[in-house]
C-alpha cells in the first residue's frame, strides 16, 4: 500500500490534539506567485533572468514534505546568480501567517545527462522586519551523473527550529540563488522557489452543532451502469440501499468529463472556467479559492480526505483545508482495499467529535482489479481467443493497430476493431469493477453505523465523471460529452433530507457546493437542491472529428443538448426526446434552439473566463502531461 504520509499540517494537528490546546488547522489565504506583482528582482542572470513557470520535480528524490511526490508546481524561476524579494500582503483574518515554499531543482532527463554531470546550486531566504534580519534558510542542491537529483528539493522551514516560517504583513522575503558548482557542459538544470503560499495559522474552533459529513466520489462511474438507476446487473446494491432511505438524482451531470475540472468544481461550487483547473498548464487549485474543507473548519469540524487518484494530490492543491490528507505517492491508482481502512481508522479516531470525510475512491478507473465477492456477484469470463481485452486495457493496442490504417488522420472509431463479444467482456469487467467500487461504500456505511454515526451524518454520493465504452468510436473519458461521460449518479442521504424520493429534473453536481457550504454553520436545507433548467459542462482535451484536443463546451435542458467546439467554430444539436443517446445532429433543423443554447454557452463561458483570478496558467507543463500520461489520460 503505497499512501502519503500525513501532512506537515496534519501532523502539527495531530501533536496538538494530543495535549491540552485545541488542534490548529491551516487555510490557504494567498497563492504569492500570481499576485499582481508578484516579485522585485534585486540581481539576476544577465543571460536568464528570473520568471514563472512549472518546476518538474523528481518524485523519487526530495523529502517527504507536504509537497510529496510532486511531477510539477508553478514556481519562480532564479537561474544562478539572482535574488528577488516578496513583500508580505495585508491577508488573512489576523492569524500567524506560514510562509509555504520550496527550494526546487528541475529533474531533466538524465538519458541526455553526461556520466560525469555534476552540478551543485546554493540557496538562501531571508526575512526582514522592519529593517532587521528576523529569519534565515540555506541549502544545497546537487544534480549528479546519469543519476536522478540527489537533493532537488527543500522545504524552507526555520534553521534553527525546522518550524515553518512565520512572517507578518509588510515583511520582506528576499530568495537567493547561486552556483557552488556550475556544470561544465550541457544542459543546465532550472532551479526555483515552487509552491509560494501564505497559510494562516489558528486553533479550529470549538464545532458548530449540526451534522456530520461523508461525501464518497466514485471516479469513472456512469450512472447508467449502477442497479441503482435501473441498470440489469446488480452492480450496486449498498447504493440501491442508500437511495431507498434518501434522495436520488436521476438526472444529475458533472462539470466535467475528466477528474482536473469537476473534482475542482465539487470541491469549490465554481464552473471549470471560472476556477481554471481546466488543462495541464493551469493544475494548481488556486488558494484563493475557498474549498469545502476549509468550510468546515472554520465551523470547528475536523476534516480528512482518502485519495485513490493521482491527479486530487497535494501536489495540484487539493489538500485545502484538510488536516489529515491521504493520496497517491507515485502515478499509480489506489483501489479500495488498500484506501478505505486507513479511512475507517480516521473515522473511529474522531467518532466522538463532528467530522467531515471526503473518499475518492476509484476502482472503476483502470486497472481493473475486481473484488472475488464482485467476480461472484457479476460472473464473466474472457473469450477465448487473442483478442479479449478488458476495457481499461483493449484501447491501446487497437490504437496502435488503427494508426496503421490509411486515411486515418488521428485515433479513429475503433468500435469497427471490435466484435460483439469483446464489448460484451468489456461491460463485463467495468461491472465488475464498479460492484467492488460498491463494496466498500458498503464498508464505510457499516462503520458509520458501527460507531453510532450513521443517524448523524449526511452522505453524498456521486462521480467525477463516466467512462465511455465505444458508444462514439471511443473508451476512457475527457474526449466527449456525452451522456455516458456527463450522466453521473447523485444520492444523498441523512438527517432532514427526503426519504426515499426520486427527482428527474437536471442538477450539476457542483451545485452540491451550495448544499454542502450551509452545513458548516446552518440547518440541513433540502431547497438548496434545486433544479437546474440549464446545466453546463466542458471538456479542454477533448476530440473533435479530426482536431485533438480540442474545447468542448456543452449545455443541456429538458429536451436539448448543444455541444460546441470554439477550437473548430463548429456544433453538434441532439434531440434527447427522440435521441438520448445523442447520436444524431439535429442543428440544421432546429437553428434557433441551436443560437440560443450556443448564446447561453458563450454567456456562461465569458463570465465564467470574466471571474477567474489572474494569472495560474503556464501552458501545458511537462510534469502534468506526464502525469496525464501514466495513467492513460494522454
Amino acid at each position: 500500500m503505497k499512501l502519503r504520509p500525513l501532512t506537515c499540517a496534519a501532523l502539527l494537528m495531530l501533536v496538538a490534539a494530543c495535549g491540552d490546546d485545541a488542534p490548529v488547522v491551516r487555510e490557504d489565504v494567498a497563492d504569492l506567485l500570481f499576485t499582481e506583482q508578484p516579485f522585485e528582482v534585486l540581481n539576476q542572470n544577465p543571460e536568464a533572468p528570473p520568471e514563472l513557470d512549472f518546476l518538474r520535480i523528481d518524485p523519487l528524490s526530495h523529502d517527504r514534505s507536504r509537497m510529496n511526490g510532486a511531477h510539477e508546481l508553478p514556481a519562480v524561476l532564479l537561474p544562478p546568480p539572482a535574488q528577488i524579494a516578496f513583500t508580505i500582503p495585508e491577508v488573512g483574518g489576523g492569524g500567524e501567517l506560514e510562509l509555504s515554499a520550496a527550494f526546487a531543482l528541475d529533474f531533466f532527463d538524465t538519458k541526455k545527462r553526461k556520466a560525469n554531470f555534476r552540478s551543485t546550486v546554493h540557496g538562501s531566504v531571508q526575512v526582514v522586519r522592519d529593517g532587521e534580519l528576523r529569519g534565515v534558510f540555506s541549502v544545497e542542491l546537487e544534480a549528479v551523473g546519469k543519476e536522478p537529483v540527489t537533493r532537488g528539493w527543500e522545504v524552507v522551514v526555520d534553521r534553527e527550529t525546522g518550524a515553518p516560517l512565520i512572517v507578518e504583513p509588510g515583511d520582506e522575503v528576499r530568495f537567493a540563488t547561486r552556483y557552488i558548482q556550475p556544470p561544465k557542459r550541457g544542459k543546465r538544470p532550472k532551479l526555483g522557489i515552487a509552491g509560494l503560499t501564505l497559510r494562516e495559522v489558528r486553533e479550529r474552533p470549538a464545532p458548530v452543532p449540526g451534522p456530520n459529513v461523508v461525501f464518497i466520489v466514485m471516479d469513472t462511474l456512469r450512472a447508467d451502469r449502477t442497479s441503482t438507476h435501473g441498470y440489469a446487473r446488480p452492480t450496486t446494491p449498498v447504493l440501491d440501499a442508500l437511495s431507498a432511505r434518501g434522495l436520488t438524482f436521476d438526472a444529475a451531470r458533472s462539470t466535467s468529463s475528466w477528474t482536473w475540472p469537476s473534482t475542482a468544481s465539487m470541491l469549490t461550487g465554481l464552473a471549470p472556467e471560472e476556477h481554471g483547473m481546466v488543462r495541464p498548464g493551469s493544475a494548481w487549485l488556486r488558494g484563493e479559492h475557498v474549498t469545502l474543507a476549509e468550510l468546515m473548519q472554520r465551523a470547528g469540524v475536523a476534516t480528512a480526505a482518502f485519495i485513490g487518484n493521482r491527479l486530487v494530490a497535494a501536489d495540484f492543491h487539493f489538500d485545502q483545508g484538510f488536516e489529515t490528507f491521504h493520496s497517491p505517492a507515485d502515478a499509480h491508482f489506489v483501489d479500495g482495499v488498500d484506501l478505505v481502512p486507513p479511512a475507517l481508522e480516521w473515522l473511529e479516531e474522531h467518532a466522538d467529535e463532528r467530522f467531515f470525510l471526503y473518499l475518492h475512491l476509484v476502482d472503476p478507473h483502470r486497472d481493473y482489479e475486481p473484488l472475488a465477492e464482485s467476480l461472484a456477484a457479476i460472473p464473466g469470463a474472457p473469450p477465448l481467443d487473442e483478442r479479449h481485452y478488458k476495457l481499461d486495457e483493449g484501447v491501446w493496442p487497437l490504437v496502435e493497430e488503427a494508426r496503421e490504417v490509411p486515411g486515418r488522420k488521428d485515433r479513429p472509431l475503433l468500435a469497427e476493431h471490435f466484435r460483439g463479444v469483446d464489448i460484451d467482456w468489456m461491460d463485463t469487467s467495468y461491472d465488475q469493477v464498479v460492484h467492488s467500487g460498491d463494496v466498500w461504500v458498503g464498508a464505510v456505511l457499516a462503520k458509520l453505523e458501527e460507531l453510532g454515526a450513521l443517524e448523524n451524518t449526511i452522505v453524498v454520493f456521486t462521480s467525477d465523471h463516466g467512462e465511455e465504452i465505444y458508444e462514439h468510436g471511443d473508451a476512457s473519458h475527457g474526449q466527449s460529452l456525452h451522456p455516458e461521460l456527463m450522466h453521473v449518479p447523485l444520492v444523498l442521504a441523512g438527517p432532514g433530507l427526503p426519504a426515499g424520493e426520486r427527482r428527474d429534473t437536471l442538477m450539476s453536481n457542483a451545485d452540491l457546493f451550495r448544499f454542502l457550504a450551509t452545513l458548516s454553520d446552518g440547518p440541513v436545507d433540502p431547497s438548496l437542491l434545486a433544479a437546474d433548467e440549464l446545466v453546463f459542462y466542458s471538456t479542454e482535451r477533448g476530440m473533435w472529428d479530426d482536431t485533438h484536443p480540442a474545447i468542448i463546451l456543452g449545455a443541456e435542458d429538458a429536451r436539448w443538448a448543444l455541444h460546441f467546439s470554439p477550437t473548430t467554430d463548429t456544433w453538434r444539436l441532439y434531440d434527447l426526446d427522440a435521441d438520448p443517446e445523442q447520436r444524431v445532429d439535429v442543428a440544421a433543423e432546429h437553428p434557433d434552439v441551436m443560437e440560443r443554447l450556443r448564446t447561453a454557452i458563450l454567456e456562461r463561458a465569458a463570465a465564467a473566463e470574466a471571474a477567474r483570478l489572474p494569472g495560474g496558467d503556464f501552458g501545458d507543463g511537462e510534469g502534468a502531461l506526464e502525469a496525464l500520461r501514466d495513467i492513460g489520460y494522454l
